[in-house]
């Protein structure tokens, strides 16, 4: 396990300097009017809502006078919901409203939504324009059209801009091997860097996109806010050394960005009388799950599409094991959101060695990384994993839970941007620190 670990640990004390910290004092937002420009919102499903709609909210809590430019709700399915969201917390929203296609997101279909986020785009443009005055704008990508929206509106009202990446973005189309004609991709690439020069912060939610990012912008600019984790209080301890199978999930989006056939071929090899294994989610490998599950596969459960949150939780308190194939090539873009609820939840997570961790999770004894990213690394990565399950205890897992509750808690989302927020707003003074008194 030690050996595993090594290869976070350069990361590890590089981004600690530059990591927000949350503040015993959270500063005061009183009067500041945000903009945040997102193409996911609650009440859709998914990291990308949870962490908007905590960022909202807890700016809102802090005093901010907060407005949402958002997409009609239809993610994850491809199909339109009624919105659910909340006015007694003071978030007002501006739903633009778009053409419908019935094609969900996570299938690959790039025209119909390239189609769609330009439509955002310049509605978005006519409705941001009819807003009272702003203090600041934040703007989240992907999708990529959201943040050139959101920067166009802070140049429009003369007040800085926030650039929230999830993604790197057009770098992503490349790895995912979408054709794009090199013109575009050129033209794409100058949108990206106009962001990054025309931003007053970057912030990232992931290690993999700060080491990436660390190499091309000034570390003034650079900050890092972890997706929020939300715990419940019911959520029982299960001991795997009481049992004789162990089961291995994956819950999640089916993408390109995922080793699917190396897992698959972990679940063909793998002890039937061991290992169980459930797949949750979508996407771009659903195709082959399902050619894959017609065989005779008595050690697999699938279940395809997407779950709420609170089903989620529920599924993962019969898991011991979570698999997270990323390729090794997509470990400088992506991060898995969802390890740190794995880890609160006592689940021994198999991840590739090549993937960055944040400094809390470096030395958790629920992280396990394969020793290398194909199928044998990551079958050797699970018998391995079996054994170390087995010798966890309870005091682990409440170890374990109470450092997610701390450093993922929700209001450091908040606080974090709050402290941006503050050093990117212009010299004002009501924005002054208070003049420091003599001992």
């Amino acid at each position: 396990m030690e050996a595993c670990r090594s290869a976070g640990e350069h990361f590890a004390h590089r981004a600690v300097g530059a990591r927000i910290e949350a503040m015993d004092s959270p500063p005061s937002l009183d009067g500041v009017r945000v903009l945040l420009v997102a193409s996911y919102f609650p009440p859709e499903l998914g990291p990308a809502p949870a962490r908007m709609g905590a960022l909202s909210r807890g700016l809102v809590q802090l005093g901010a006078d907060v407005e949402v430019l958002t997409c009609n709700p239809r993610y994850p399915h491809g199909h339109k919901f009624s919105p659910s969201l909340g006015k007694e917390e003071g978030i007002s929203t501006e739903r633009v409203a778009l053409r419908y296609f019935p094609v969900p997101v996570s299938n690959g279909k790039v025209l119909p939504r390239m189609i769609e986020q330009m439509r955002f785009y310049t509605r978005g443009l006519a409705r941001g324009r009819k807003l009272p005055p702003l203090d600041i704008v934040i703007g989240s990508s992907p999708f990529f059209t959201a943040a050139c929206l959101a920067w166009r509106l802070s140049r429009h009202w003369g007040c800085p801009f926030i650039y929230d990446v999830r993604d790197l973005y057009p770098e992503s189309l490349r790895l995912a091997r979408i054709a794009v004609p090199a013109l575009l991709y050129r033209y794409l690439c100058g949108w990206a860097h106009r962001l990054y020069e025309g931003s007053s912060f970057v912030v990232v939610n992931q290690p993999s996109l700060h080491a990436s990012l660390s190499k091309r912008l000034p570390p003034r600019k650079l900050r890092m806010a972890m997706n929020p984790v939300e715990l419940s209080e019911g959520d029982a301890y299960r001991d795997s050394r009481l049992s004789e199978s162990l089961t291995v999930g994956y819950a999640g989006l089916w993408g390109r960005g995922y080793d699917f056939p190396a897992l698959l071929s972990v679940i063909e090899q793998a002890d039937a009388s061991e290992f169980n294994f459930r797949l949750i989610g979508s996407g771009y490998w659903e195709n082959g799950v399902r050619e894959f599950a017609q065989q005779d596969r008595t050690n697999l459960s699938v279940h395809y599409g997407w779950m709420r949150h609170e089903q989620l939780l529920a599924e993962y308190a019969s898991w011991d094991i979570a698999l997270l194939p990323v390729k090794p090539n997509w470990c400088a873009s992506m991060w898995p959101a969802k390890i740190p609820e794995l880890v609160a939840h006592g689940i021994v997570t198999i991840v590739p060695s090549e993937l960055p961790l944040p400094p809390s999770l470096v030395d958790s004894p629920f992280i396990l990384r394969a020793p290398e990213a194909t199928a044998q690394g990551y079958l050797q990565a699970l018998n391995e994993a079996s054994r170390h399950a087995r010798t966890l205890t309870q005091q682990d897992y409440y170890e374990a839970r109470e450092m997610i509750r701390r450093e993922f808690a929700p209001a450091r989302l908040a606080q974090a941007y709050a402290e941006v927020i503050r050093q990117a707003l212009p010299t004002k003074a009501k924005y002054r620190p208070e003049p420091a008194t003599p001992d």
